[in-house]
């Protein structure tokens, strides 16, 4: 088999691969720098692989980062449950390297990857949680020194399935965090749903603070790149940081944060 390359070699690309709802986006990262960006629609492994193959005109590709909405194991790259692309499930981590053997290959929960996406931004306080706001909810855990938190089981968090209810909410909301929950609070509250879903985020931000008491709590996604504005002031108004502790409210407030985080596991030597 030939050998990997080396993760820190900068001279082949890294491939950034961030699959969620709304489609698939893929990124060429070449020293450290996002050369390209294409949006696709994949429903399948095989179109995949096809749409990996189409970004790089390489000999060599030096690694494939791969965010998957879902639970994943992030060790092993093992897709236990993906209910958006269900064709992700199992070993995707082997079968993508089986078509790039010399490549070193991650595959990690989208809310991972945004989460991973914060060690690229200065003056961020570890640790940090980072709720990615899309489609669904995903969650991302950084430690302390800067190293990824996953739960006791070894997989990422997807916090999809969510209710909320707060003082100025009427009704508990399910994904009310995400797409599902943004629209139907706009529905029924028109330009003031933006509002009660800036209720909704601080309100479980406090949940948040107050039972893993972090240094930061960052929001990124497509929610906090359109709308942050639109909810922004009801956040802070209804955050209430625990006794003792204050973390620092941050929205990542640029597009590609997933395809960003995903470089981050290749930030130093790595092994199978």
């Amino acid at each position: 088999m030939p050998s990997r390359a080396n993760a820190t070699d900068s001279r082949y690309p890294l491939i950034v691969v961030d699959i969620g709802g709304s489609g698939t986006r893929i990124g060429v990262f070449l020293d450290d720098e996002l050369t390209s960006v294409k949006h696709e629609q994949v429903n399948s492994v095989e179109g995949l692989i096809s749409s990996i193959k189409s970004c790089s005109q390489f000999s060599h590709v030096k690694g494939i980062g791969i965010s998957v909405p879902g639970y994943v194991q992030g060790d092993t790259g093992v897709v236990l449950s993906c209910g958006a692309a269900p064709y992700l499930e199992g070993n995707l981590r082997e079968t993508i390297l089986s078509h790039f053997p010399t490549a070193i290959i991650n595959v990690v929960n989208y809310g991972e990857a945004h989460a991973l996406a914060l060690l690229k931004s200065p003056d961020i306080k570890f640790g940090a949680i980072n709720l990615a706001l899309g489609t669904a909810v995903g969650l991302g855990v950084i430690g302390k020194n800067g190293e990824i938190v996953r739960t006791l089981s070894g997989d990422n968090w997807d916090v999809s399935a969510l209710k909320v209810k707060t003082l100025t909410s009427k009704k508990s909301i399910w994904w009310a965090l995400g797409q599902k929950g943004l629209e139907e609070l706009v529905n029924d509250y028109g330009e003031k749903g933006y509002e009660h879903f800036g209720c909704c985020l601080g309100s479980f931000a406090s949940q948040l603070a107050t039972i893993f008491r972090p240094c930061t709590i960052a929001f990124s996604g497509g929610h906090i790149v359109q709308h942050w504005e639109f909810f922004e002031k009801a956040v802070f108004r209804e955050f209430t940081p625990p006794r003792l502790t204050s973390p620092q409210l941050i929205p990542q407030k640029y597009t590609e944060s997933a395809l960003i985080g995903l470089t981050a596991l290749f930030s130093k030597p790595m092994t199978e």
